[in-house]
């Protein structure tokens, strides 16, 4: 090539990486400049799965992250819970039920029903492609209708977080998602996962794919639930079957990278909103079953 090495590595990299991967197989020149822009390639890796990186090779950083999407075979992953706002949990429907896939519900405390966050991390590095969120059925008196998804590779910043809101528009009370902070540095837009009106909402799975990010920390916010039996703001909760993520485990991405991609990224010591207490008397636990009876009529967990 006659240009100049930056001059030519700019213009590629405003093709794309598929481009660039594409015409390197077919110029032995652009082989040679491929392999050597590094910061082009670091480039593609971050705008293409959100990894910001300073692996000596994140050319081959790229592909292998690229070889593995082409594969496909995304999966349910594995993930412990880090952090959980929900309040005291009803015996036997911890946080950590969600994540599980054993028809178990997390249920929150009585009176808090909105902007409830869950942090959960997966062991290795994954690319994460969507959010699967599940209701409970029979039984449960607030199941929840909007939840908010993020996958980073680092801990993800909850009080950045908590700048979104739920905003009511209309008459009809249509529900949205907003931003309320002008100013919000979120590493992303998140992922909306938006139930039906109730009964419809009831024992419903519902996946919102994301666009593939590296990650090993997935962030919920549930935003609010149906009260169908109109316990009000004092006295509703959410219940939720399941939140999960789906993915692509990369098992060899450490070794690319020479490091751990969380390096350095210790757990923060996350606030939490909504205070812990002790159980409300009115419940009567029956032990191995976990079966919760209430004094109400409605609110019989199962």
């Amino acid at each position: 090539m006659d240009l100049p090495d930056d001059i030519a590595c700019n213009i590629l990299y405003h093709s794309s990486a598929g481009s660039v991967s594409n015409a390197e197989r077919a110029c032995r020149s652009l082989y040679s400049l491929s392999c050597s822009a590094n910061e082009m390639w670091r480039l593609f890796v971050a705008e293409s799965y959100g990894l910001h990186i300073r692996a000596s090779d994140p050319r081959s950083v790229y592909h292998y992250i690229a070889h593995k999407a082409a594969k496909g075979g995304s999966d349910y992953l594995p993930c412990n819970v880090v952090f959980s706002d929900g309040g005291t949990p009803f015996p036997g429907h911890e946080p950590h039920q969600s994540v599980l896939q054993n028809h178990r519900c997390w249920c929150t405390s009585n009176g808090i029903n909105r902007n409830i966050d869950l942090v959960v991390k997966m062991a290795q590095p994954c690319l994460v492609v969507s959010f699967v969120v599940a209701n409970p059925g029979l039984g449960y008196s607030n199941p929840v209708r909007q939840v908010l998804a993020w996958a980073s590779q680092s801990p993800p910043d909850l009080n950045v977080a908590r700048a979104w809101d739920i905003s009511v528009d209309g008459s009809e009370g249509e529900i949205s998602c907003r931003n309320t902070s002008v100013q919000n540095s979120h590493s992303a837009v998140p992922v909306v996962i938006d139930f039906p009106e109730y009964p419809q909402c009831r024992d419903m799975v519902l996946e919102e794919p994301c666009q593939g990010t590296v990650a090993q920390f997935c962030h919920f916010k549930m935003m609010s639930s149906f009260d169908p039996s109109h316990h009000g703001d004092n006295e509703a909760n959410i219940d939720i079957r399941g939140l999960w993520v789906k993915g692509i485990v990369l098992d060899e991405l450490n070794s690319l990278l020479g490091t751990a991609v969380t390096n350095g990224c210790a757990d923060p010591s996350y606030t939490r909103l909504h205070p812990l207490h002790d159980q409300d008397p009115a419940f009567v636990f029956h032990g191995a079953d976990d079966v919760l009876f209430f004094h109400g009529a409605d609110d019989v967990f199962f």
